[in-house]
This record gives C-alpha cells, sequence and structure tokens, in this order.
C-alpha cells in the first residue's frame, strides 16, 4: 500500500480488494480516493508482458470482469471497458459499458452468446445494448457471427431474455457441421411464457444444403394436479446433392403428447396419457391407466 495524505487517497498492489457494503472489488492494481469514495482497479503486466490480475467487480452474487473499472460506491455508477459477464444462459461481452445507479448496464460495441469460451463459436454482434439485471437484454440491430464469419442471420432488434423464472426472447441456435447437410444453426427461435402454468417456444433448424425444420412446443403444469408437453414438428431433410441419381427428398410431420397426472392428485389411481402421430412411424395412442381398489 501507498497512501498520500494530502488527496487522501491510497494506491493498492498485488492482488487488491475493496469492500464496500454488499459490493466487493479486487484486481492486481486499485488506485481508491476516500474523498470521492472512488475506486480505480486494472491489471498489471507480469514478467512476459501478459497482463494479469484484471479487475473482478462482485455484487449480490452477481460477477463482472473487465480489462478496467472506474466505480464510485457513492453514487453506485461506474465505467467498464472490455466487460465479460454471465448473464444467466448468455455470455455478455462488451467494449465499452456504463453501469447506472438502479442496476442496468448501457454498453456500446458488444457481443451476446450461449457459448461459453473467451472466444465463442457463434454470437451475436450487436452497436449497443441495455442489459437490466433479471429481467432482459434489449439490442439494436443484430447479426450473427459463425467465428469471425458474419452469416445472412440478422434481426432488426433483439430482445434476450434474462430472468430467473423465465421471459419471452430470442433462443439463440447452436452451430455445427454435418457431412451430409453442410453447415447449420439449430433450435433458434422464440421463448414465450403464456402465464405461471403454461410456456409456449417456436424453434427452428436451417442447413446449408437446403435442409430444415420447424417445431411448435408448449409445457404445461398444475402443482399437484398433473404436467405435460405438446410439441408439433415438420421438417424437410435433402439428401445427397441434387445433381446425383441417389438424391431424396424426406419430408416428415409428428405430434407428440404426453400427459401425467400428479400422484399427490388421488390417493387411488395414476394416470398417464401419450400420444405419438407422425410420417415415418406408426401412429400410436397408447393410455396406461391403474386403478387401486380399496
Amino acid at each position: 500500500m501507498r497512501y498520500d495524505i494530502a488527496e487522501q487517497t491510497v494506491y493498492l498492489f498485488g492482488a487488491a480488494t475493496v469492500k464496500y457494503g454488499e459490493v466487493e472489488l479486487s484486481a492486481d492494481r486499485i488506485i481508491f480516493s476516500f474523498k470521492n469514495e472512488e475506486a480505480q482497479a486494472f491489471g498489471a503486466p507480469d514478467s512476459t508482458g501478459t497482463i494479469v490480475g484484471k479487475p473482478e467487480f462482485v455484487q449480490d452474487g452477481h460477477t463482472i470482469n473487465a480489462d478496467s473499472i472506474r466505480y464510485n460506491f457513492q453514487s453506485k455508477q461506474g465505467l467498464i471497458r472490455e466487460v465479460r459477464t454471465q448473464e444467466q444462459e448468455s455470455w455478455v461481452s462488451a467494449k465499452l459499458s456504463k453501469r447506472l445507479a438502479d442496476g442496468e448496464v448501457h454498453s456500446k460495441g458488444g457481443m451476446i452468446t450461449t457459448c461459453d469460451r473467451p472466444k465463442p463459436h457463434y454470437h451475436f454482434k450487436v452497436t449497443r445494448m441495455i442489459v437490466i439485471p433479471d429481467d432482459k437484454i434489449v439490442t439494436r440491430a443484430a447479426y450473427m457471427k459463425v467465428g469471425n464469419v458474419p452469416t445472412p442471420l440478422a434481426l432488426p432488434f433483439g430482445l434476450f431474455p434474462n430472468s430467473k423464472g423465465g421471459s419471452s426472447g430470442v433462443l439463440i441456435p447452436t452451430w455445427g457441421v454435418d457431412q451430409s447437410r453442410g453447415y447449420y444453426l439449430l433450435n433458434g427461435g422464440w421463448y414465450q411464457p403464456i402465464n405461471d402454468h403454461v410456456d409456449a417456444q417456436i424453434t427452428g433448424d436451417i442447413y446449408s444444403r437446403g435442409s430444415w425444420a420447424l417445431r411448435a412446443g408448449s409445457r404445461y403444469r398444475t402443482r399437484y394436479r398433473f404436467n405435460g408437453n405438446v410439441d408439433l414438428s415438420y421438417s424437410t431433410l435433402l439428401n445427397s446433392d441434387r445433381e446425383f441419381p441417389d438424391f431424396s427428398r424426406q419430408r416428415n410431420f409428428f405430434v407428440r403428447w404426453s400427459h401425467v397426472v400428479d400422484p399427490k392428485a388421488s390417493l387411488t389411481s395414476r394416470f398417464n396419457a401419450s400420444v405419438n402421430l407422425g410420417t415415418s412411424n406408426n401412429f400410436t395412442n397408447n393410455f396406461n391407466s391403474t386403478r387401486a381398489i380399496t
């Protein structure tokens, strides 16, 4: 530590930590002003020139990692550079962010992904976004990139769920390669909770060689009474290339419904139902019920 009494400032070197109420800020270098109740945190180069000890900001169990942080403990506002943080199931990065007193983070130049790697396999690139804790992430126009390669998949605006209890928003697709169907994006779409008992989602798949699929599903649940789910799907799968003689097109349609009565709903009976209807499999409709005789 080094104190500057005239400026009421303390300089902390090496694995430094400042705790102020429910906020904890740690970094290799921290400058704390008692007069302004403000801290500046940043990393420092090691013997190889690599920056280590980058700032980590923790509040209410939520962690923010960045290249540098300037935070005022009195106004509860801060300026963050090169931030990377996890928001529920998504990872959010931004070049420059401003944290407001109510916890909202307004960012410029960033990306959103569900890939947890520092350099994600895929992500949505955005120019500006607002992260509202335990609610949602709102962005301007966003487009998807696979690695560093932009794709035609773009959105005029983004609305991503960021709530522990679930909220409506975009479902980010996963990316990969299939030897027979080419590059693909899977399970991208929209999620919508309807009420406390029912939700719904629409997702789709697309392949670079022309195959595609679309699915709609809904789950329902009433505690101590019953629960179940309904799924509808349609797909067009292309095998081989159109120019080859072994080329074929397969169209599939499926309806799946599952219903379970909660054992707590009745002490004397049990009831489960399962329906599967599709083009490739024979229609089955199985009802299994038992009743205890007393």
